[in-house]
């Protein structure tokens, strides 16, 4: 499709070319016939003479009318460059600033997130002993009687024996006891040398007799 720079241009080619036409035409016609012999009447020569000028003259309204023509038909092949729409931009398509500003910065990746190492419970352990180590008495009936007091009472327990419902006596040896905490099965050892605390009856309160 020819631009309206390339249209114009065209119509001002063909415009040249039928007035160059128009000009040519109107141009005195040279005489190209020879000469005619003087011998010829002078009739014939007038005669020549009047019907030239009438020759010419319909010569030039027929280039006239044949240029005339060319130019119409050329115009006619141009389209109509007056129509607004051929003018009108196109205001959708956005124009791209080139010197827009732009950020070069390029964010590092985010941290790889920190694996939540979950400890796992502790394993079930058994209350410390609430028992303290008061006496022995040897060559008892029932086998040797340990003595223990606990919240300023005093219990006789022999070995293998349960102490109460959550403890039981299982050895006894030279300076420790050895009991097992019933609700887990786990066993705790007891220091014969930690004494009770003020307050606490003593083993020869309970024994009067003073065996131990």
């Amino acid at each position: 499709m020819l631009s309206p720079k390339q249209r114009w241009m065209m119509l001002g080619g063909l415009l040249a070319l039928t007035l160059l036409a128009i000009y040519l035409v109107q141009e005195p016609v040279e005489e190209s016939l020879p000469q005619e012999s003087s011998t010829k009447d002078s009739q014939t020569t007038k005669t020549s003479q009047e019907q030239r000028p009438e020759s010419a003259s319909f010569a030039n309204n027929t280039s006239s009318q044949s240029a005339i023509k060319v130019a119409e038909e050329a115009v006619s092949v141009l389209p109509d460059l007056t129509q607004k729409h051929l003018f009108v931009e196109d205001k959708s398509k956005k124009t791209q600033d080139l010197f827009k500003g732009h950020a070069w910065y390029v964010p590092p990746p985010p941290p790889k997130p920190v694996p939540v190492k979950v400890e796992p419970p502790p394993p079930p352990a058994a209350p410390p002993v609430p028992f303290f180590y008061m006496g022995k008495l040897e060559q008892a009936p029932q086998a040797t009687q340990v003595f223990l007091t606990a919240n300023n009472k005093v219990l006789s327990v022999t070995v293998g024996k349960n102490v109460d419902t959550l403890w039981r006596l299982d050895k006894e040896e030279a300076n420790t006891l050895t009991f097992t905490y019933l609700p887990l099965g786990l066993t705790k050892t007891l220091s014969k040398a930690l004494r009770a605390p003020a307050g606490e009856k003593t083993a020869e309160q309970n024994n009067p007799d003073g065996a131990i």
